[in-house]
């Protein structure tokens, strides 16, 4: 097992920082990544970061749901998206202080906001491919969070070792040596954005493949309606039922540190599909946490002078199903929609 896993490494657990390092080099020299694979995403945002020498204009911190906002939408601006996938208040704060311990704080945030976030019992640890740096974040927001265990542990990488003898990690090995045999995902430069195979755009963006991206209503309603028939949308809800104290005095003080320090602040909700967020407002108690989160968010932005932008519901948009990916994931043309009084207030 330990074997499979360590030669086969999917996910790039063991190689990461050489298949990240070269992506990065690559959206460093203004080109986009076509066929990339699974790999390390809180790394790939260390190593650009690092090789950064000129500060942005603006920045993009928040889930996979916030990847389709792009520098189309800021043109004239120095823009990269640094949302990572699955991502939490841990991953936004890390990579928020990449920038500060490079000297190279952005004029303006984005800032992504999933409804699930403010769940403890959302508790995914991939960020703690940042643990030092987010601890450092903790610390300068004045929590007293120097866990030296903690920035021990990660650093001697146990977490990651621990796959070695996954089970589950095992079978994601196996799965993927019988549908690539042994020919790894080679990912190369390119400067075109749509194609058969995912493209990490030089702003940091992502372009879904031809076919999730050209799906028609029909496939992305069966998909949608799948997903909440077979009850695959928990993950985010599972045992919610308030809005944590913790994570939200987390949340506050990471933004009033932001504002402190000048920069321009929006908070942004990502829209989920029509039907998805039908189900869940007329559904289960827990999924309405949707509604209170939003809420929340709304009266955050009016006590603190916070502009938000876009609305879990789409309807509020309005972005229609053909803007839509799958259940989470919407399209440029609905983040156009967001995003356009942006610049009409920031010529």
């Amino acid at each position: 097992m330990a074997v499979v896993n360590f030669v086969v490494d999917p996910a790039n657990l063991f190689s990461g920082d050489f298949y990240v390092t070269g992506m990065a080099q690559i959206l460093l020299s203004g080109k986009n990544v076509a066929n990339i694979g699974n790999f390390d995403e809180r790394l790939l945002q260390k190593r650009y970061i690092e090789g950064l020498h000129q500060k942005k204009d603006v920045i993009v911190l928040g889930s996979s749901r916030s990847l389709s906002i792009s520098s189309a939408q800021f043109p004239g601006k120095n823009f990269f998206n640094n949302s990572v996938s699955v991502a939490t208040l841990e991953d936004d704060i890390a990579i928020y202080q990449l920038y500060v311990d490079k000297g190279l704080t952005p004029s303006t945030i984005i800032l992504g906001i999933d409804p699930w976030i403010f769940n403890k019992y959302y508790n995914y640890l991939f960020w703690e491919t940042l643990s030092n740096e987010y601890w450092r974040g903790v610390n300068n927001l004045g929590l007293g969070a120097n866990n030296y265990f903690n920035n021990f542990f990660n650093s001697l990488g146990f977490r990651k070792l621990s796959q070695i003898i996954s089970p589950s990690y095992f079978q994601e090995s196996i799965n993927y040596l019988f549908n690539h045999k042994w020919n790894r995902l080679s990912y190369f430069a390119t400067n075109i954005i749509e194609s058969d195979v995912p493209i990490k755009a030089f702003d940091g963006s992502y372009s879904f493949q031809n076919e999730a991206r050209l799906a028609g209503i029909d496939q992305v309603r069966q998909k949608v309606m799948r997903n909440i028939n077979n009850q695959r949308i928990d993950t985010g809800f599972e045992h919610y039922q308030n809005l944590d104290p913790q994570l939200v005095n987390l949340f506050e003080k990471f933004i009033d540190s932001i504002e402190r320090q000048g920069i321009e602040l929006f908070i942004y909700l990502p829209p989920v599909h029509p039907l998805y967020y039908d189900y869940l407002i007329n559904s289960e108690e827990k999924y309405k946490m949707i509604l209170k989160v939003q809420e929340y968010l709304i009266n955050v932005g009016k006590d603190k002078g916070i502009l938000i932008l876009g609305s879990y519901d789409p309807s509020d948009i309005p972005c229609q199903e053909n803007e839509f990916l799958d259940i989470y994931h919407s399209k440029s043309s609905c983040t156009s929609k967001i995003f356009i009084n942006i610049n009409a207030m920031n010529p």
